[in-house]
């Protein structure tokens, strides 16, 4: 339990670094913060659930696309502010070193290994953010759609 409450706490300073670094504002920093926190909680319980790597990485993913444009639109900005800080936590930076790493050295059956988990992530955030994109399209095309109604 402790090493899950400090991969947490880790998620949540990493995004806050990675928004001051892209130059978030104060005012919704902590926002940015609390969704890389939120994102990762959402990997580590799919993680934690089912111990799939792509299955993780979608449903953190779909989470994370969604809380972006919710947050976008209730603090009127754009969503990317809010998306890249929050897709930190999840992005397979270690393995896809050590998929650099085993290349170079010729490991194949490591190579191997270390290029499946990250390809499986990197899929599943595509697919996750793909996914959001279509339901948020769908939401505000009916919202728009319920609005011409109401005007006729």
């Amino acid at each position: 339990m402790t090493d899950i409450i400090v991969r947490l706490i880790t998620a949540l300073l990493g995004t806050l670094g990675f928004a001051i670094m892209f130059r978030v504002s104060r005012s919704r920093l902590p926002w940015a913060a609390l969704g890389g926190l939120l994102t990762y909680a959402v990997y580590e319980l799919f993680w934690q659930l089912l111990g799939d790597p792509l299955i993780s990485a979608f449903a953190s993913s779909l989470f994370m696309a969604l809380y972006s444009e919710a947050l976008a639109r209730i603090l009127h900005a754009p969503t990317i502010i809010f998306l890249f800080p929050c897709a930190i936590p999840i992005v397979p930076g270690g393995g896809l070193y050590y998929t650099v790493y085993n290349l170079l050295f010729w490991n194949e059956a490591e190579f191997v290994r270390n290029a499946k988990s990250t390809a499986s992530i990197v899929l599943g955030m595509a697919v996750g953010v793909s996914v959001a994109s279509i339901i948020i399209g769908g939401v505000l095309q009916a919202a728009g759609a319920l609005r011409k109604m109401r005007e006729k």
